[in-house]
């Protein structure tokens, strides 16, 4: 199996517009645009208060009920709230 640019010979690098950053594809610079300059970001808001992120895992995360931890069930147990 012959594998192509292992030492990046013939790579055509992408340069970023607003820093040192580099990347071999089109993809990878639009994700490092989007993480590290906000840049073609799509914000995902919550429904309920002013949080946002730009993960929609993060913004499911957020919004999904958790279950109280040991220590705080313990405290309801004791009626401390």
């Amino acid at each position: 199996m012959l594998k192509i640019n292992v030492h990046d010979i013939g790579v055509e690098w992408k340069q970023c517009s607003h820093c040192h950053c580099k990347a071999k594809e089109n993809g990878h610079l639009a994700t490092h645009k989007a993480n590290v300059h906000n840049i073609g970001v799509q914000w995902k808001e919550c429904a309920h208060c002013e949080y946002k992120t730009k993960e929609t895992g993060s913004l499911n995360k957020h919004t999904t009920p958790r279950r109280p931890s040991e220590s705080e069930q313990r405290g309801k147990d004791r009626g401390v709230t």
